[in-house]
């Protein structure tokens, strides 16, 4: 019969185990929306924070088409996003626990809580943060970038204490543990124990 400690042990091994299966090698799933563009050395590069507890992170242009859409009998024209481009791959701050599976990339560079990813083109990022402006993920600074990496590593470290929430819970002073609703038997005073519960007596 196994121990305790063993149990422990196959318990931790089949977690590690169970979050390698989930997580994906970022750089090997396709994307449906088109090529994943190489990173390239030619042209203006700016460095991408993404603070969000992801394995990665995909980037697209987009376009509002007018497009036919079939009624009940009648034929509309209506306006339609559509993805174009070359997609921009961008790794976010998840890794596998333990030991990574084999040809899963390093870890990225996490500065303040965000991962760096350097090396993107500027010309992409400047139009897909104009046409991202009211994202909430522009909005709230979970994803930020600039021409200078150190600018990009000084305002992370700034912005260390703005969460994204799908941060790993910490076990001690995370205000998303959950709670128990049992009250501490050490907040009973001892006299309290041993009395009977008063009865109010009517006047």
């Amino acid at each position: 019969m196994a121990t305790a400690k063993e149990k422990r042990e196959a318990r931790e091994r089949a977690t590690v185990q169970a979050n390698q299966d989930f997580m994906r090698n970022p750089g090997a799933v396709e994307d449906v929306h088109g090529d994943v563009v190489q990173p390239q050395s030619a042209g203006a590069k700016v460095t991408i924070a993404c603070k969000l507890g992801v394995s990665w992170l995909d980037l697209q242009l987009s376009k509002v088409e007018e497009v036919e859409e079939q009624g009940l009998g009648t034929i509309r024209t209506v306006k339609e996003g559509r993805r174009f481009g070359p997609v921009v791959r961008i790794r976010g701050t998840a890794y596998p626990r333990g030991t990574p599976p084999e040809g899963f990339p390093p870890p990225p560079m996490i500065v303040g809580g965000a991962a760096m990813n350097p090396g993107i083109d500027k010309d992409f990022w400047d139009e897909w943060v104009r046409l991202n402006r009211l994202n909430p993920l522009v909005m709230n600074g979970m994803i930020f970038a600039h021409e200078s990496e150190s600018y990009v590593m000084g305002k992370a470290r700034e912005e260390k204490e703005n969460l994204s929430g799908l941060e790993p819970l910490n076990p001690r002073d995370d205000a998303r543990n959950l709670k128990s609703t049992r009250a501490d038997v050490g907040d009973i005073e001892p006299d309290d124990r041993r009395k009977p519960a008063s009865r109010s007596s009517a006047a």
